[in-house]
């Protein structure tokens, strides 16, 4: 099901070959990214440029990790770049969403503060 608002960038949905969709929604000046599958160095570069165009239009970002099935060091790596794009913008970013798996891990790697991730409500559905 896709999120209500439809896609701020129509040019970042995933192709049938990658194993992570992206879907951008905008809601009150939040550029909020919907993640599904699996965040790891192969997807890295796709969630960086796609963040890179919503921090040049001077949006602060959200990421919905609810979605993830899959979240590894090199996830993880992509979403301190992104952070670190959009802070050094001077925007805000932040975790807005994380399912179990996205919780765990960055409970696991201490970094649920520094995503600011809000606290976690049980398993995704």
């Amino acid at each position: 099901m896709r999120p209500r608002g439809g896609s701020l960038f129509p040019e970042q949905i995933s192709t049938s070959a990658s194993r992570l969709d992206i879907t951008t929604i905008e809601t009150g000046g939040l550029v909020r990214f919907v993640l599904a599958g699996e965040l790891d160095a192969t997807e890295d570069p796709r969630l960086r440029e796609a963040v890179a165009l919503a921090v040049a239009r001077g949006r602060p970002i959200g990421i919905d990790a609810a979605g993830l099935t899959f979240l590894d060091s090199g996830g993880i790596r992509a979403l301190l770049a992104c952070r670190r794009l959009v802070e050094n913008a001077g925007l805000p970013f932040s975790i807005v969403e994380a399912g179990t798996v996205a919780y765990q891990v960055l409970q696991i790697t201490g970094l649920l503060r520094t995503f600011d991730v809000p606290a976690h409500r049980g398993p995704s559905s």
